[in-house]
């Protein structure tokens, strides 16, 4: 569903990711890990319009998607949240992903125009809302305000806004950071769920214990280049990747 073939990106004179290849599938989950710097992020920018490569080429549903503006991206079904926490602080939770159903629903400027239209594109947002609030386990928050969540229900919520707009795929940057344990699992069951509803998921994520749990495949990037790709297990036991990530020691 999603690939990239030879991804360059350079930064003056550095090389941030060097002819970095990888796919990821419909109804899986890849997680794509590394150090700091290792260049995780600038690849997401490359996918998702953000940021330009140097050479390179990216396709999602067969299609190639370089060049593309990141709203058109996002129109294609493929959507992504940021390591930064961003919510609509004074909206409930209901009223927000209402905002991103309409933003995913892809109704076109004539029907705003239609009789009725508007009382259908609004019954729309409440059951796409609706479906997710159930979806992501935050049911019980619809009427709270959105900057009255937790810290970890906020990162859920982030995820939640995401799939409200209908994505084919979720590219999640760094969703745990910041977490402790309990939240941390709370997201890996709606990662979880999320897949088996048939949408594929990228995965950036320190957490090794979340990714361990959640990922069918693992990418591993070192100093912008990609030094192993595989399952879970056998990218732990990876010689290349106890060194350069991990310091000796195993993922275990």
């Amino acid at each position: 569903m999603l690939e990239a073939t030879s991804v360059t990106v350079r930064f003056g004179g550095v090389h941030a990711l060097r002819s970095v290849a990888f796919r990821a599938e419909a109804k899986q989950v890849t997680s794509i890990v590394g150090p700091n710097g290792a260049g995780k992020t600038t690849l997401f920018n490359v996918i998702t319009g953000f940021q330009r490569a140097a050479s390179g080429e990216i396709f999602f549903d067969g299609k190639s998607i370089r060049g593309l503006r990141p709203n058109r991206i996002a129109a294609a079904g493929l959507v992504r949240t940021f390591q930064k926490t961003e919510v609509f602080g004074t909206l409930s939770v209901l009223r927000a992903l209402e905002i991103g159903a309409v933003c995913g629903g892809r109704f076109p400027l004539w029907r705003t125009l239609v009789p009725g239209a508007t009382r259908a594109q609004r019954r729309f947002a409440e059951e796409r809302a609706t479906e997710v609030l159930h979806l992501c386990d935050l049911i019980g928050r619809a009427e709270n305000l959105c900057s009255a969540l937790s810290y970890g229900e906020q990162r859920i919520l982030e995820v939640a806004l995401a799939l409200a707009a209908r994505p084919h795929m979720l590219l999640l940057d760094e969703p745990a950071s910041g977490l402790n344990p309990t939240e941390a699992r709370n997201l890996g069951d709606v990662i979880r769920t999320i897949q088996t509803r048939g949408i594929g998921v990228v995965l950036i994520e320190h957490n090794m214990q979340l990714v361990m749990r959640v990922s069918d495949k693992l990418i591993v990037l070192h100093h912008g280049e990609k030094i192993a790709e595989g399952t879970p297990n056998s990218v732990a036991t990876d010689q290349r990747v106890v060194e350069a990530y991990l310091g000796g020691t195993t993922f275990a």
